[in-house]
């Protein structure tokens, strides 16, 4: 039997006790699950003629190529974290790399060849495809006062794929993520009572794999459409701490997405795929803490 493994292993080095760097490496897998390894569904439906069968059409829905890898993520990184201004700043950083390999894949083949009486398409899985994410990682946590902190995070993000056979699967990885992302968020204490924060959140634009056509209207690869446009969101929250007896809690108003509508699922023009669209939401929130 095949053995897998996913080592781990990591440098963490204490320039001093203000400043850490790492440097790490690990690989982790996805072992194929049974449908994809064994999976063998076929849809049969006699044809007639004047109400008479005289043969079978078989159509093969999924079917393994043969037996399948297990899929690979390399990961490798070197990251810093330093305290400043007393430890009131702490900064946390990496830069990254992912090299994913042998993901599995089931595209359709309209004519696949070596299946017995397959009259239509088949989906077959098959490790396909190779991608690699570079990347930088950021968060900053401010301790301002003892009654104010910030914490901001962000990514940049790039992704190449190496697929000579299926350009526009190739392509749809490459988007399928979002090329930047941003998190701020303030919180501060106005006494013991009342509490306050604010979260702002961006992210760039994108294309979800599920909604991205794999051909334009000519049957020729698809270019790659970056179906849901980047977004901004602004969420509030105030707070109000309380004691019933021994007991603390706290009630909170909410007010999320207080800026434009937006939506973080896109599907491609006539695709069947929902659009998601997020507006104004606002609620009361009551916790109770019962030891």
């Amino acid at each position: 039997a095949d053995v897998d493994v996913s080592p781990r292993i990591a440098l963490i080095h204490k320039l001093n006790d203000n400043h850490t760097i790492r440097i790490g490496v690990s690989r982790a897998i996805r072992t194929p699950f049974m449908f994809e390894q064994n999976g063998n569904v076929t849809h049969s439906q006699d044809v007639t003629s004047g109400g008479a069968p005289f043969g079978t059409l078989t159509d093969v829905v999924y079917f393994p190529a043969n037996n399948l890898e297990t899929e690979k993520i390399t990961s490798y990184e070197i990251g810093y974290y330093g305290k400043f201004l007393n430890n009131n700043l702490l900064v946390n950083t990496r830069i990254f790399q992912d090299s994913l390999k042998e993901l599995i894949d089931a595209p359709s083949d309209p004519d696949p060849t070596g299946l017995d009486n397959v009259d239509g398409e088949a989906f077959i899985f098959d490790n396909m495809h190779a991608t690699t994410v570079r990347g930088i990682e950021a968060e900053l946590d401010y301790q301002i006062a003892r009654s104010s902190r910030i914490v901001a995070s962000g990514a940049i993000l790039d992704i190449s794929s190496d697929d000579p056979v299926f350009i526009g699967k190739s392509r749809e990885y490459e988007e399928s993520a979002p090329d930047y992302s941003l998190s701020i968020l303030a919180m501060h204490d106005f006494n013991e009572k009342y509490s306050a924060s604010a979260g702002f959140y961006y992210v760039s634009d994108m294309a979800w794999m599920d909604a991205n056509n794999q051909t334009d209207i000519n049957n020729q690869p698809h270019p790659g459409v970056r179906n849901t446009d980047g977004y901004e969101i602004l969420d509030l929250r105030l707070a109000r701490n309380f004691r019933i007896g021994g007991e603390t809690g706290s009630v909170s108003i909410v007010l999320k997405n207080l800026l434009d509508d937006y939506s973080d699922y896109d599907a491609v023009q006539n695709s069947p795929a929902p659009v998601v669209i997020q507006n104004l939401l606002a609620f009361i929130e009551f916790k109770l803490k019962i030891r």
